[in-house]
């Protein structure tokens, strides 16, 4: 079985890879290749999670070849840290919610004391 380090280091690294391959702009142009193509590797390339099970397939193959190795862990480290990066960056980016609440006015006539 796998050490928990390594398992934990390619769960991170497949995140970061199925982002960079369906959603990052950096990867749109073999994205538009794949669509150009054929259709099912125009999908393959868009779909988090097709790409995502075939990513997992491939490092899962490779976490047990060579995961114990210091370039492999290295590399899942680098892909992690990307990871994290991209969702502090996108939480700290948000904007705040709103603490303003809607104030309705709403007009009484003096006479019938109706709305």
């Amino acid at each position: 079985m796998l050490p928990w380090l390594t398992i934990g280091l390619t769960i991170a690294a497949h995140f970061r890879l199925t982002r960079l391959i369906t959603d990052d702009t950096l990867l749109q142009p073999l994205r538009d290749w794949g669509a150009r193509t054929a259709d099912w590797l125009g999908t393959l390339l868009e779909c988090a999670w097709c790409a995502g099970l075939w990513i997992a397939a491939g490092l899962t193959a490779l976490a047990y070849l060579v995961g114990e190795t210091t370039w492999y862990r290295a590399a899942c480290i680098a892909l992690g840290i990307s990871w994290l990066y991209g969702i502090a960056s996108q939480w700290l980016d948000s904007p705040p919610p709103s603490r303003q609440q809607e104030i309705t006015l709403i007009h009484v006539n003096r006479e019938t004391g109706r709305r």
